[in-house]
């Protein structure tokens, strides 16, 4: 924008569980408090914004699909350099990398 750095964090976890309905439980679980709960063809698609008092924005995101499930987090202070509709990009394209990864 005006030249200066903006410090982003991105993180990612995959988790394999023994068993599909013990993904979609915790997906369940973690995705309750979500702003946006999708079915993208055979995935859960959660996301969700938290804002501390320091100003810190993180924005996570859910994908279950069969045994897995993919945390998707990204950290930033100023929430003007990503939004949320951003953000909810990067969150399908992960659905689609992890459906097509499990075909």
């Amino acid at each position: 924008m005006d030249g200066t750095d903006r410090p982003v964090s991105v993180g990612e976890l995959a988790l394999v569980f023994a068993d599909p309905a013990t993904s979609e439980r915790t997906f369940a679980v973690v995705a309750d408090a979500a702003h946006l709960r999708i079915r993208m063809d055979d995935s859960n698609v959660a996301v969700e914004t938290v804002t501390s008092a320091s100003g810190l924005v993180s924005y996570w995101g859910y994908v279950q699909r069969g045994a897995t499930l993919v945390v998707l987090t990204l950290d930033t202070l100023d929430p003007q350099e990503v939004s949320m509709t951003t953000f909810r990009a990067l969150v399908t394209l992960g659905a689609e990398k992890l459906a097509a990864s499990l075909i």
